[in-house]
């Protein structure tokens, strides 16, 4: 589940970065194809991280892995998380259309279905995405990032002690203990 909020902040800052980019342009001119930045970002994303290595980049960041992603899941995965596109430019081709009216139904099932598998994720704690789930994608703890990771956590944990003597203790003696904490490698 974490790995999944890192993912959407991850896209957040990159299309952040692409609309501080853009901002220097006429006025008008991205603003008609906003939908496809946000699809190319996507795709992006998921070329240089799911296509590429099996994880996303949340994944990898708390040293998660795919098992059990072949080419063809990994080629599912990116499609499903790109449907919404596909949906919104599909009402706005025919919005009256039969085709609109069974998307929409499909879309209504799939939101169903993802509160479900919610409810099951919050149950048991595995498969926390519908797509992982309907593929069969199970998640494994590689040792890539580990040590990253877990110097990023002692550093925390360092300045957190650091700032907990502070806060209980307020003397100057305290103080300069805290401060030999923070200062000594």
């Amino acid at each position: 589940m974490n790995a999944n909020y890192l993912d959407k902040e991850i896209y957040k800052s990159l299309y952040q970065l692409v609309q501080e980019a853009c901002q220097y342009l006429p006025p008008g001119i991205t603003a008609p194809y906003e939908p496809e930045l946000k699809l190319l970002l996507q795709v992006a994303i998921l070329k240089y991280s799911v296509l590429h290595s099996g994880n996303t980049f949340g994944q990898e960041l708390l040293s998660i892995k795919y098992d059990n992603i072949s080419y063809i899941k990994q080629i599912l995965y990116a499609i499903a998380n790109c449907l919404s596109y596909i949906k919104d430019k599909l009402e706005l081709w025919r919005p009256s259309h039969d085709i609109n009216n069974t998307i929409f139904k499909i879309y209504a099932v799939l939101k169903m279905l993802d509160l479900i598998n919610l409810s099951v994720f919050l149950s048991n704690g595995v498969k926390p995405l519908l797509i992982e789930r309907i593929l069969g994608l199970t998640q494994t703890i590689s040792g890539d990032s580990f040590h990253f990771y877990h110097l990023d956590t002692f550093s925390l944990i360092k300045v957190s002690t650091g700032l907990f003597n502070i806060v209980t203790k307020p003397t100057a003696e305290c103080c300069n203990n805290s401060w030999a904490l923070w200062t000594t490698p």
